[in-house]
């Protein structure tokens, strides 16, 4: 992450899936990082694309391993709608208690998924600083 005065920018380059998350705090919207590549290790010879994107104060980036909502285990988590509606609806905690955040998504995941929570979970949350 880069910071320039009061603008920031994150540069990455995203390989696999899900796709990794922006969290707009000040306006309550969560926006999908839809650039990808291909899993790293998986294919010899793959280059990956260096991207930038321009963050907020208080917004965050969330990285995630596809076990938090398991397509086949979970009922409500078809479409990417039901995902954004879970990410989007626990954002207040966010300014207040990034690990009350993450505590919630991964609760209403599990509970959308009833008794198929099975597979491992991993979340990464970055949070710009607030000015």
């Amino acid at each position: 992450m880069q910071r320039d005065g009061k603008k920031r920018a994150l540069y990455f380059a995203n390989a696999g899936h899900p796709h990794p998350l922006i969290l707009r705090i000040m306006q309550q919207r969560v926006e999908s990082i839809e650039e990808n590549g291909f899993l790293i290790g998986a294919f010899d010879n793959v280059s990956y694309r260096d991207m930038q994107i321009s963050l907020e104060p208080g917004d965050a980036i969330l990285a995630y391993t596809d076990g938090l909502f398991d397509k086949e285990a979970c009922e409500s988590c078809n479409h990417w709608n039901a995902e954004k509606d879970i990410f989007t609806r626990s954002l207040p905690l966010l300014a207040d208690s990034p690990s009350a955040y993450i505590q919630t998504i991964i609760q209403n995941f599990r509970s959308a998924k009833a008794d198929n929570f099975n597979d491992d979970v991993a979340v990464m949350l970055i949070k710009t600083k607030p000015d």
